[in-house]
């Protein structure tokens, strides 16, 4: 569920399954006249600093359920250890049509609560901060998780009231449709929410990573969470520059 469709209740998981078998019963090589072979298992490494953009989709809320785009541009530097396991950092800013089109269209608490938001509606409508990596490369393939933190994410505080705060649309005595309701608690978990995102999924890399090239190419496909809520799915393409190549 990449929270393109609501409702969105559940919990984004991403398997990966790992196996190895050893053969205790090697021959025994000395006894034979033969050497045993040497084994050599010495660590490489190499730095390495990545650059992405990207589009995704994802859905207001219940009343607001069109589809409408998410951008999002990262940087981040980090380690290869063995051609196999990457560890990185890095800074992301993402754009949210959903937000900026709810502040330009003055919809509910923006004139009353955040009149602020109609002054900036792009800044209200962004969100940025930092991240960390993991990524398990297989050549061609690359399988990763992020774990960032938000240091500004400002409409959340109205997403989570219209998406969280009510279980149906309903008129009040005025006959106006109401969405979310004035008294939407701001709990622990959205404290939580609103600051740590989460980002998961696969790449394609257009040259072999086992071969250690200096330049790449990679696209991906992910999901983007607020914790491990989706908040959107997406689409990016990204370039990266190794150096620092140790044997």
């Amino acid at each position: 569920n990449g929270h393109t469709r609501l409702p969105n209740q559940g919990l984004n998981s991403f398997l990966i399954g790992l196996e190895a078998q050893y053969d205790y019963s090697l021959p025994n090589l000395e006894s034979d006249g033969l050497s045993p072979i040497a084994r050599n298992f010495n660590r490489s490494s190499y730095n390495y600093i990545e650059f992405r953009t990207g589009i995704g989709q994802n859905a207001l809320s219940n009343y607001f359920n069109q589809r409408k785009e998410v951008y999002s541009l990262a940087v981040s530097y980090g380690k290869v250890i063995n051609r196999t396991f990457k560890f990185g950092g890095g800074f992301y800013y993402r754009f949210y049509e959903h937000y900026y089109d709810y502040i330009r269209g003055e919809k509910q608490y923006i004139n009353e609560e955040y009149p602020e938001f109609k002054e900036k509606p792009f800044l209200y409508a962004s969100t940025y901060g930092i991240f960390g990596s993991f990524e398990l490369l297989l050549n061609h393939v690359g399988l990763e998780v992020n774990i960032g933190a938000n240091f500004s994410k400002p409409f959340y505080e109205i997403d989570w009231r219209i998406s969280q705060g009510f279980s149906h649309t309903f008129e009040n005595s005025e006959g106006v449709i109401v969405i979310g309701v004035e008294d939407t608690p701001f709990s622990t978990k959205y404290e939580i929410k609103k600051v740590v995102s989460s980002r998961m999924g696969v790449k394609y890399y257009f040259w072999a990573t086992e071969k250690l090239p200096l330049h790449n190419l990679y696209i991906g496909a992910h999901i983007n969470a607020n914790l491990g809520q989706a908040d959107f799915s997406e689409f990016s393409v990204g370039y990266i520059y190794s150096f620092n190549f140790k044997d």
